[in-house]
Formats: C-alpha cells, sequence, structure tokens
C-alpha cells in the first residue's frame, strides 16, 4: 500500500514541478522573470525499479540459520557461511577469500580483505566463532589450503565462484520455507 502512495506522490510532485518549470520560461519569455531560472527548478527522479527493497525479517533470518542440521558436514559448513553473511554483513566474495590465517582467535577478529583490497578487521561474536571452530574441527579436511571454506567432495578445493555462496543461501532459505524471499544472497535484516 506505502509503495502505490510513494508513486502516487512522486507522480503528484512531477506534475507540479513541470507545471512551475513551464510557468517561469513563460514569465522568462514575457521578461518578468530572470532568464534560465526554469533550470534552478530541481528534477524528481523516478526510476521503474526504485521501490523499496524487501529485507528478510529477524525471524526469517534465524529460520535460515537454524535450517542447517549441524549434525551433517554441509549443515556446519553452511552455518557458518550464513553466520558470517548475517552477523557480519560480508559478501560472498569476502567469504570466498577468507583464509584460516584471517582468524584471530585470542582477540577474537576476523580480517577480511573487501573490494578495495583494503583489510578490515572484524570483531568476531562468540556464536559466529563457535560455528568457525565447529566447522574447522569436524568437517573441514586436513588439506593444505589456505581458503577457510573448501567444497566438501573430494577433491577438496576452495570455492571458485561466488555463485557457489549464493547457492548455499539458496538452499538454506528454501529449506527454512520462508515465502517470497528478496533476492537471494541479500541475508541481512538481523
Amino acid at each position: 500500500m506505502s509503495e502505490i502512495v510513494q508513486k502516487r506522490n512522486c507522480s503528484e510532485f512531477k506534475k507540479i514541478v513541470s507545471i512551475l518549470r513551464r510557468y517561469l520560461r513563460f514569465l522568462v519569455i514575457e521578461g518578468l522573470c530572470s532568464p534560465y531560472l526554469d533550470e534552478a527548478v530541481p528534477t524528481i527522479a523516478q526510476l521503474k525499479l526504485s521501490s523499496m527493497p524487501r529485507y528478510f525479517t529477524s525471524n526469517d533470518v534465524e529460520r535460515v540459520i537454524n535450517s542447517c542440521d549441524i549434525a551433517t558436514h554441509q549443515g556446519r559448513r553452511d552455518r557458518a557461511i550464513i553466520l558470517l553473511l548475517a552477523r557480519l554483513g560480508l559478501r560472498a566474495g569476502d567469504i570466498i577469500n577468507l583464509r584460516i590465517a584471517d582468524i584471530n582467535w585470542s582477540e577474537a577478529t576476523l580480517n577480511v580483505t573487501g573490494k578495495s583490497r583494503r583489510e578490515e578487521r572484524l570483531p568476531l561474536p562468540q556464536y559466529v566463532g563457535d560455528a568457525l571452530l565447529i566447522y574447522l574441527e569436524k568437517t573441514r579436511q586436513a588439506v593444505q589450503l589456505e581458503q577457510l571454506f573448501l567444497c566438501l567432495n573430494a577433491p577438496y578445493r576452495a570455492f571458485s565462484q561466488s555463485s557457489i555462496i549464493a547457492n548455499i543461501v539458496r538452499a538454506s532459505i528454501l529449506r527454512a520455507k520462508i515465502k517470497n524471499p528478496p533476492s537471494y544472497g541479500e541475508l541481512t535484516g538481523a
């Protein structure tokens, strides 16, 4: 309902602005106004896709996290990944690039190199650290790869694309039976 009101208000404002510009142009032609004053009236942008973004509620996020069966290798790995997405706001690319050495257990921090190639130190909440520790101790194979998250089947290798993270999120959303989810990969809101 609010989207309809928002679109209606925006179109009404656009009409008012258009009328005001025409009136100012008329005044310029009649010599009653300074030239180019009509250009001082700001435009109102209305993009076709400019509706309010959908997001997960806190309850939906909890359902997605809890949909991971921690009795399985896949569930432990997926839960750790989803907690990093939901609680720390990491992007899929950040997760793919995470290395075991990026976790500082003694300081409870996580080093992340983002899009700008600048390294950021993030606090590592206890429950996220616990999920990572369970994944490392019970699921991750002891192979000589520095990446934190690996494929579950041999040959064990690091994730090669961000779409793998998107697929993990998509599967978790389906398991949680979330109705009308936002676009896949946007697991924020809590």
